[in-house]
């Protein structure tokens, strides 16, 4: 089965939604202008949604095919890390405790994602 372009820019979408990354940011790291970027994130008709998914992916540190391949399953980072610190201190946070240690990880992936 083919996946159609629209899914495939829904998929890069919700990654970098979900991993906090700005549009200026990945134009830079893919040097390519911002303008260019926006384009290809909305244009489900351009030929080379494919090509942009593979370098989109290569560039995030991702496999190739990570955007395009059937069986896609994406778990943001944030969410994955919280969960790991969380259980590694052999007790359960607070509800404000998870809510507070969230948005600490949002800021420092954000962090991290903007040192690449």
């Amino acid at each position: 089965m083919t996946l159609n372009n629209e899914t495939i820019l829904d998929r890069i979408n919700t990654f970098i939604d979900k991993e906090g990354f700005k549009v200026e940011h990945i134009a830079n790291l893919m040097n390519k202008k911002s303008t260019t970027i926006y384009n290809r994130l909305k244009d489900s008709q351009s030929k080379s949604v494919s090509q942009f998914a593979i370098d989109f992916a290569e560039v995030m540190g991702r496999k190739r095919t990570f955007f395009i391949e059937e069986d896609f399953q994406y778990m943001p980072t944030v969410e994955r890390d919280k969960e790991v610190i969380a259980f590694s201190s052999g007790k359960e946070l607070s509800e404000e405790g998870k809510e507070a240690l969230g948005k600490l990880n949002v800021v420092c992936e954000i962090i991290k994602n903007y040192s690449r």
